[in-house]
């Protein structure tokens, strides 16, 4: 499947996972030439429109994921997927099919606070099953510095602020 641009499609529920041969190619490339490659993850359910089925009904909402990286000051789109399927399960699998195409995992993911997202991600790309595990590693590590009896992080997850600035400017004075 590495060979064909268009690597997956769903019948029930409308995703399609997209990336090329050419993008897992610079992504290796780049990945061996950073100290820490770095990856951002995000969705936006602004620019796909719903699908009419052949049954006459509608489809969910349409998102656009995105797995992109900064290369020499510019953005480079590494995997895409569009899906109506917004849950843990429906991410992870785009993920597992994109690792699978013989690449390293990320060691830093910069995203905003979808707990699906987040899940996701932590289960794709670091030795932890659930983001809850994850979460207490990172606890331990804040307050136990000196406590060598974990595992060190294989990928650190960052939360993008300016989501969260934003969803603060949208709450109504109290």
């Amino acid at each position: 499947m590495p060979n064909d641009p268009l690597n997956c499609s769903g019948i029930v529920h409308n995703f399609v996972h997209f990336w090329s041969n050419l993008q897992l190619q610079i992504y290796k490339e780049c990945y061996s030439r950073v100290k820490i490659p770095t990856m951002l993850f995000d969705a936006t359910g602004g620019c796909c429109k719903k699908i009419k089925r052949s049954n006459g009904d509608q489809s969910r909402h349409l998102f656009l994921y995105e797995g992109v990286m900064e290369i020499e000051g510019k953005t480079f789109t590494a995997l895409s997927m569009i899906s109506e399927q917004h849950d843990i399960l429906s991410i992870y699998s785009w993920l597992d099919r994109w690792l699978r195409c013989g690449i390293k995992p990320p060691k830093m993911i910069v995203c905003d606070q979808s707990l699906a997202l987040m899940s996701a991600i932590v289960q794709s790309f670091t030795q932890y099953k659930s983001l809850q595990a994850y979460l207490v590693l990172c606890y331990k590590l804040i307050f136990n510095p000196n406590d060598r009896t974990f595992s060190v992080l294989t990928c650190y997850i960052r939360n993008d602020v300016s989501h969260f600035i934003y969803l603060i400017t949208k709450w109504t004075l109290l």
